[in-house]
C-alpha cells in the first residue's frame, strides 16, 4: 500500500492511498460543514448569502432535503449585506483552521446576480445533491434562495466547503 505525507500546519499526517478524498479533506482540517433547518410556509422565501474566502480555492457542495415542495435557485455575483451569521464546523476537532467563508441568512439584497441553477420539486426528496460541486469564484458572492410551495415545510440544508491553497 502506498502512503504519503501531507503538511497540516505544524503537523505532518501520513495518509494511506486507500483514503477517500472527503476523508482526506476532513483529516487535513480543510472541510467545513454547515447544517440548518428552515421551517417554512407556503410562498415563504429564505435567502442564504455565501461570501467566499478571497485567498483560497473553495469547492461548494449543497444538499437540500424537504418535507414538501420547494424551488431552489443558486445565484452568482450577488450584491448583499448583513444577515444573521450561520456557524460552520470543522470536523477535524484538533485543527484550528477556519474557512474564512461568511454565510448569513436573510441578508439585504440589492442585486440577485446571475442565475446558475433553478430546480423544483413537488414532493419530499433530496432535490439538490452534494454530489454536484461548484468551484466558487473568489471574487463573487453567492445566493441560495429557497421558496416553499406548501403550508408546512421543513427544509434541511447542508453545505460543505472544501478549501485549498493555491500551489
Amino acid at each position: 500500500m502506498t502512503s504519503f505525507v501531507v503538511a497540516n500546519g505544524n503537523d505532518e499526517t501520513i495518509i494511506s492511498a486507500r483514503s477517500t478524498m472527503p476523508g482526506l479533506i476532513a483529516l487535513m482540517g480543510r472541510q467545513f460543514i454547515l447544517r440548518d433547518i428552515l421551517q417554512m410556509s407556503n410562498g415563504q422565501i429564505q435567502n442564504i448569502l455565501i461570501i467566499p474566502n478571497a485567498n483560497r480555492k473553495t469547492f461548494l457542495g449543497v444538499t437540500l432535503e424537504t418535507s414538501a415542495g420547494i424551488d431552489l435557485e443558486l445565484y452568482e455575483g450577488t450584491q448583499a449585506t448583513g444577515g444573521a451569521v450561520l456557524e460552520q464546523l470543522n470536523p477535524n476537532r484538533e485543527n484550528i483552521l477556519t474557512s474564512g467563508i461568511a454565510v448569513t441568512t436573510d441578508p439585504a439584497i440589492t442585486d440577485d446576480g446571475d442565475l446558475l441553477v433553478l430546480t423544483s420539486t413537488l414532493d419530499k426528496k433530496d432535490i439538490f445533491s452534494g454530489d454536484t460541486t461548484f468551484i466558487m469564484d473568489r471574487t463573487k458572492n453567492y445566493l441560495i434562495r429557497v421558496t416553499s410551495q406548501d403550508n408546512v415545510n421543513n427544509v434541511e440544508i447542508r453545505l460543505a466547503f472544501n478549501i485549498y491553497d493555491e500551489l
